[in-house]
């Protein structure tokens, strides 16, 4: 009889140990560059979309509960009483103190140059949000521990005073946000400090810095010169705490600060005139050069 042969061991997956016809595990294909950046810039777009949604709903949640706009046009003036001696000197007052309505042209210079230097010094070229203030405002608070300094433009301090309540919370940071960004397409950076100061507190029940002007330094908002421009610009931080009726010191201390302010904030501007007047003169060259290449040809 023929020897039979032992049939080929077999695996458990069902091949032969010893013919080599076993497969090969596969190695698992590398992703390439192309479609781990196109999977990566999905994701990012997929968050976006979802972040713009979720913002746009939001927006309409808070400005279906905005305040009514036609309180910026309101007469804003409230009657109070001032009592006087017979001789017409001040005595004592009772309620919030509003006088004359000092228009644009009025404001002394030194003042609105002060303020824009201690309050917002990018006043003039945001559209109602510094984001770069804002964020230089974060670092600050986060490297000294506390709440330093503000993010608020003079803009959103005017939407803040005109129609929100003085709430620290979400909701009224946005509405603020939204309403200065209306203020900024309906009216005039002069419009807007020119109501910003004429509204804004500056302690002991006075409003406007007519007012402030009248009581603190007895004379009106037109004839105030440099250092009283300084002080007024100084108290808007804190009015009652730089007072010169309650703090003398701190209101000297503040005042020279934003003095400083002031004349830093007029180098810088200076630095970058000087720059920009130096790159036309190199732009001029270059036209210049240009032009005699061209002649010469």
């Amino acid at each position: 009889m023929a020897n039979k042969k032992d049939p080929p061991f077999r695996t458990p997956g069902g091949y032969s140990a010893g013919n080599g016809d076993a497969p090969k595990k596969r190695k698992p294909k590398k992703e390439t560059k192309w479609k781990r950046r196109r999977r990566i810039i999905a994701n990012l777009l997929a968050v976006l979309t979802a972040v713009m949604i979720l913002g746009f709903f939001v927006l309409v949640y808070y400005a279906y509960d905005l305040p009514d706009i036609d309180k910026l046009n309101e007469d804003k003036l409230k009657s109070s009483i001032v009592i006087q001696d017979y001789k017409g000197q001040f005595l004592a007052s009772y309620g919030d103190i509003y006088t004359e309505y000092v228009k644009y042209d009025d404001i002394p210079q030194n003042l609105i140059n002060a303020v824009i230097a201690t309050e917002d010094r990018r006043f003039f070229n945001h559209w109602g949000i510094d984001l770069r203030g804002l964020a230089r405002a974060v670092f600050v608070n986060i490297a000294k521990g506390r709440v330093a300094q503000g993010g608020s433009t003079v803009t959103q301090q005017l939407a803040k005073n005109v129609f929100l309540k003085p709430d620290r919370n979400l909701k009224r940071k946005i509405q603020e946000a939204m309403l200065a960004i209306w203020l900024e397409k309906h009216y005039s950076k002069e419009q807007i400090i020119e109501m910003y100061l004429n509204r804004v507190y500056l302690g002991g029940g006075v409003y406007g810095i007519d007012a402030a002007s009248r009581k603190y330094f007895n004379k009106t908002a037109k004839r105030m010169n440099l250092y009283e421009s300084a002080m007024i610009a100084g108290m808007l931080k804190a009015p009652t705490s730089y007072s010169p009726q309650n703090n003398q010191r701190a209101a000297v201390a503040r005042t020279e600060q934003v003095l400083l302010n002031k004349k830093l904030l007029k180098k810088k501007c200076a630095k970058h005139t000087a720059r920009a007047r130096s790159l036309n003169l190199r732009n001029q060259e270059i036209v210049i050069n240009i032009l005699l290449i061209l002649w010469l040809i």
